[in-house]
C-alpha cells in the first residue's frame, strides 16, 4: 500500500504498544518500512519507557537495532513518541530508559493526553511538559481525548482543557512550550 502511495512520508507504528514486540519483529517491522523509499520518517509510539523501562534496560539486542536501523537509510529518521502523562512516571529506571535509547540516535518526542483524574491541573501538567524537557524529550503534542464507549469519566470540555494546557504552558519556559494542542480521535 505505501509504494502505491508515495505522497505519505511519514508512518505511526501503533496499536497497542509496539516495545512490547521482540526486538526481531520490531526490528522486521522498521526494515519493512524503510525499504519503501517514500517514507521518511518513523514514529513509534509507545509508553513502554514510562510503564516498563525493563523492556529497554534489560534488552541489549533493543539498544543495538536502534542504531542500525537509525544508519541503514540516511535521511529516514525514526522516533519515539513516549507517554510521559504524569510526573510520578519519571522514576530513575525510566530516565535511564530514555538516556539509553536517545543514544541509540532515535529522536524522542513525547504525547501527553489530558485525562481526568491523571494530569488536568496546570500544575501537573506543567510537572509533565517540564519533566520530559529536562530528560532530552521534546514536548509534541498534548491531546484532548474524544469521548467514547468506556471513557467518559476520564474525558474534560473541550474549553477546560484549553484553559489547563493554556495555564501550564504559563508555567514552563519557552523550549518546554512545543507541545501543541490536538484532538485525538
Amino acid at each position: 500500500w505505501l509504494e502505491a502511495h508515495p505522497n505519505v512520508k511519514s508512518v505511526v507504528v501503533t496499536g497497542g504498544e509496539p516495545l512490547i514486540l521482540s526486538t526481531s519483529k520490531l526490528n522486521s517491522i522498521l526494515t519493512t518500512l524503510q525499504e519503501v523509499e517514500s517514507v521518511e520518517h518513523i514514529r513509534i509510539s509507545a509508553k513502554i519507557c514510562s510503564f516498563n523501562p525493563y523492556r529497554i534496560l534489560d534488552d541489549p539486542g533493543l539498544l543495538k537495532m536502534f542504531p542500525e536501523r537509525c544508519q541503514a537509510r540516511p535521511g529516514n529518521t525514526i522516533w519515539i513518541g513516549n507517554h510521559f502523562s504524569h510526573p510520578n512516571e519519571f522514576t530513575d529506571s525510566s530516565r535511564e530508559a530514555v538516556r539509553l535509547l536517545k543514544a541509540t540516535g532515535v529522536g524522542m518526542l513525547n504525547n501527553v493526553p489530558i485525562v481526568r483524574g491523571i494530569n488536568a491541573d496546570p500544575d501537573i501538567l506543567a510537572s509533565v511538559f517540564s519533566g520530559v524537557y529536562k530528560m532530552g524529550i521534546s514536548n509534541y503534542y498534548a491531546c484532548v481525548l474524544t469521548e467514547t464507549e468506556g471513557n467518559k469519566a476520564l474525558t474534560l470540555p473541550l474549553e477546560e482543557i484549553s484553559r489547563i494546557y493554556l495555564a501550564a504552558r504559563k508555567k514552563v519556559p519557552g523550549s518546554a512550550k512545543t507541545a501543541r494542542l490536538t484532538i485525538k480521535r
